[in-house]
């Protein structure tokens, strides 16, 4: 973790069932709304709730922020959370299991990550400031499959968005992944299998 958020937070630490400790921004909507909506923020693999708040000065960000923007001035494009905030939203920004300062020993690419949003759903569930009639995800990535699964299971989420979701984990590995670490698509299989060896889990599911 990198960077805080410029807005009022509070530092966050939800256990999930199955004794995973993860770590989390709580960013209250602003303070005349009343009960306002609330939005869980999931990020991708390899990755941390700093997603979500990007600094656009910082060398990093060159690549990712706009150069120019006909509403903000070069330097000053709002972070994902600034901007939600801005709208009215209560946020709450975590570390999925294995990323960023979370518990876990593996990611599973949004199947065991649905018991992180689960221990993020009771937290929202028991704050007096958010409005439990208007609970959404945004999911980027693996956080748009944890978002998707999470979603199907937990009805008290209203809202979904999901960012660059994939159809099937074992094809984007192939043609993706596998290319990215320059590995020969047909290994996707084996390292698959390696995995469930390892952990127990069916990443095909």
């Amino acid at each position: 973790i990198t960077r805080t958020p410029t807005l009022p937070y509070e530092t966050v630490q939800l256990k999930t069932v199955d004794d995973v400790i993860i770590q989390g921004w709580f960013i209250p909507a602003p303070s005349d709304k009343g009960k306002a909506p609330a939005i869980l923020l999931l990020h991708g693999v390899a990755d941390n709730r700093n997603y979500f708040n990007l600094d656009c000065n910082a060398p990093y960000a060159k690549q990712i922020c706009p150069t120019e923007h006909a509403l903000y001035p070069v330097g000053t494009y709002p972070t994902l959370i600034d901007a939600l905030h801005w709208h009215g939203y209560a946020l709450l920004a975590i570390d999925q299991r294995a990323e960023g300062e979370r518990g876990g020993m593996f990611c599973t690419y949004g199947l065991l990550e649905t018991r992180d949003v689960a221990a993020a759903l009771t937290y929202l569930q028991h704050n007096a400031t958010v409005d439990q009639r208007k609970l959404g995800i945004y999911g980027s990535s693996m956080g748009s499959m944890t978002a998707i699964h999470a979603a199907a299971q937990m009805p008290a989420f209203k809202a979904v968005a999901v960012e660059s979701p994939f159809a099937n984990l074992t094809t984007t590995l192939r043609t993706v992944t596998a290319q990215l670490l320059r590995l020969p698509g047909w290994m996707t299989g084996p390292i698959l299998k390696l995995y469930q060896i390892r952990t127990g889990i069916d990443l095909t599911e």
